[in-house]
């Protein structure tokens, strides 16, 4: 937490990458909340996390996004669709709010490939389902991109 604050002063938008949860786990664990609530109190604007294999939920925190598993981009597992799943997610920063665009992707033969519409929506659906947001967040995430106002 101190390496935050302290990047925290010399920066304007802080990102946290973070490579924990459980394998395979589709929803994040309470030390995994636990610590993201810790990196967001000192100092992180947004977290995005790994190792997990799936995409989990997201949660908004003091007005931060925690995403806490966006799932493969490119990997081996290619025993189960979730597996072969992922989310990119594009951040746009500025002084009055934050957009992320997010971006459900599939593995297939080892090539990344965008979602057809039909495809994204039902993932953007679960996901946004599934998340801790407000029903307005909710919404959002189903239209593929997600705004947080700075106060």
């Amino acid at each position: 937490m101190e390496e935050i604050k302290k990047i925290k002063q010399e920066t304007d938008f802080t990102v946290v990458y973070a490579h924990w949860g459980i394998e395979y786990q589709a929803t994040f664990s309470k030390i995994q909340q636990g610590e993201a609530h810790q990196f967001i109190d000192a100092g992180a604007d947004v977290i995005l996390g790994s190792h997990p294999h799936v995409i989990q939920p997201i949660e908004v925190y003091k007005n931060k996004v925690i995403f806490y598993s966006l799932g493969n981009f490119l990997f081996d597992q290619t025993f189960s669709q979730k597996t072969q799943q992922g989310l990119g997610v594009g951040v746009v920063y500025n002084e009055t709010n934050i957009d992320y665009y997010l971006l459900p992707i599939e593995n297939k033969n080892f090539q990344v490939n965008l979602l057809g519409k039909e495809e994204n929506d039902i993932i953007l659906t679960e996901f946004a389902n599934q998340s801790l947001v407000s029903e307005n967040i909710k919404k959002q995430i189903i239209k593929g991109k997600l705004s947080i106002n700075i106060f």
